[in-house]
């Protein structure tokens, strides 16, 4: 791949991400960018300490409005030698982006008042190595309300604007029958912010949202949403927007609640 067309499909990609802020930069950034962790277990103590330790520390965040929500995933579906879990952190506009933990001792001694940091702290790092962390930018989709699993497709698109154009208007009708009858509980695309680069592979991500981890039927959809069209020129058009790069099952282990603010209307 030329240098051009890098530059090319990098752009596009983030074109649905900025253009908003860079046509109105007085208005306030409404883009909710996601910060998905790799993480690979060196220790069967791993899930309790996310859970007691770090699932509090968490919470406290999302009440504080510093982040919209915190979800740690296990892969159920996939390979597990990079990464065994996952944990993904939602936050409003990109200011919230910036040092998200500088009050992280204030926090801990909130949510754990009898416990060291120092300890807590040395068990956690005993308990994972984070192998990776990656940017995105929601693009659009279906909020889910709640799930058990989460079904990750990475797509590779050199003309970022045709493939969202095409999930938005052809495929996001289908995504809400889903929906709507219960088949799937949300949808969600994503822009790869950072890093990039050809080296990776893909740009954009998808996700659906179930109860069930099996294959969703999908096909059975488009043609239901889209009676009068033709299937093969659908995925025709489907093929010439993206490179489907690997799909992923994730089951949810825990997450985050909404703000305490909220619970308490």
């Amino acid at each position: 791949m030329n240098c051009n067309s890098f530059l090319g499909r990098t752009v596009t990609a983030l074109t649905f991400v900025l253009f908003a802020t860079l046509s109105a930069p007085a208005q306030p950034d409404s883009t909710i960018y996601i910060s998905v962790d790799c993480m690979k277990s060196t220790s069967p103590d791993y899930l309790q300490v996310e859970q007691e330790i770090a699932q509090p520390i968490h919470q406290e965040l999302v009440d504080q409005g510093k982040k919209l929500s915190w979800v740690l995933y296990g892969v159920e579906f996939g390979s597990r030698a990079e990464c065994d879990y996952y944990t993904v952190n939602r936050y409003l506009g990109a200011d919230a982006l910036d040092r998200p933990y500088d009050s992280l001792q204030v926090v801990f001694e909130k949510v754990h008042p009898q416990a060291d940091m120092g300890d807590a702290m040395a068990r956690t790092m005993a308990s994972r190595e984070r192998v990776w962390t990656h940017l995105y930018a929601t693009v659009g989709g279906i909020p889910p309300e709640s799930f058990k699993y989460a079904h990750v497709n990475r797509m590779d698109a050199e003309d970022g604007q045709a493939y969202v154009n095409q999930e938005m208007s052809m495929f996001k009708p289908v995504h809400q029958a889903l929906v709507d009858e219960g088949i799937t509980k949300g949808w969600l695309v994503g822009a790869l912010v950072s890093p990039s680069g050809s080296a990776l592979g893909y740009n954009f991500v998808t996700v659906d949202f179930s109860d069930y981890p099996g294959p969703i039927p999908f096909g059975d959809y488009v043609a239901k949403v889209h009676p009068d069209a033709d299937m093969q020129d659908i995925w025709n058009q489907t093929d010439g927007t993206r490179d489907f790069v690997l799909h992923e099952t994730w089951r949810l282990v825990a997450r985050t609640g909404p703000p305490a603010m909220m619970k308490d209307e």
